[in-house]
């Protein structure tokens, strides 16, 4: 694969086959599109917060299926910190789902990483990698010709929302 040229680069990306599937992996769905999407799974649960609710101790094999089955371009980055399925549920336990202008997918994610900052993916990602808690990054549907992370502003997240909550 080649590196990817965005607001975060990425120098490599393995194949899905070596996910360490029983770890911390941040989940970025639709890889390719403005804005994209994300989850988190610990210990093989996947929790994600959405327009339409949220996905709470989900099974990998069947977020992986749907991955594989809609052929999304998906990344899978690999962190080095621990938690609890307690934890997780907690701070899902908080949100109901995304709302235009107040809560994203990333809300859930920042605030059990403790990095409430950030305000978008890229900065989550570049505020991950300085902490050096980033071991690892995997592609799904992932080609040579993937350009990377599109460049988008907090606006355009709010935007995308938006036209969610009025479908």
């Amino acid at each position: 694969m080649e590196v990817l040229t965005s607001e975060y680069e990425i120098a490599k990306i393995e194949d899905s086959k070596l996910i360490p599937r029983d770890g911390t992996l941040l989940w970025v769905w639709h890889a390719d599109k403005t804005p994209s999407h994300i989850g988190i799974s610990i210990k093989g649960s996947y929790y994600s917060l959405k327009a339409n609710g949220k996905d709470e101790g989900l099974v990998l094999s069947l977020i992986e299926s749907i991955v594989e089955k809609k052929k999304i371009k998906t990344l899978v980055f690999s962190l080095d910190r621990e938690f609890l399925i307690e934890e997780i549920n907690t701070v899902f336990s908080q949100f109901t789902e995304t709302v235009p202008l107040k809560t994203t997918c990333l809300n859930p994610i920042k605030s059990l990483l403790n990095f409430n900052e950030v305000g978008k993916l890229s900065e989550l990602l570049s505020t991950l990698d300085a902490n050096g808690l980033i071991s690892g990054v995997y592609g799904y549907n992932i080609d040579n010709q993937f350009g990377g992370l599109k460049k988008y502003t907090e606006q355009d997240i709010h935007s995308r929302l938006e036209k969610l909550r009025d479908e």
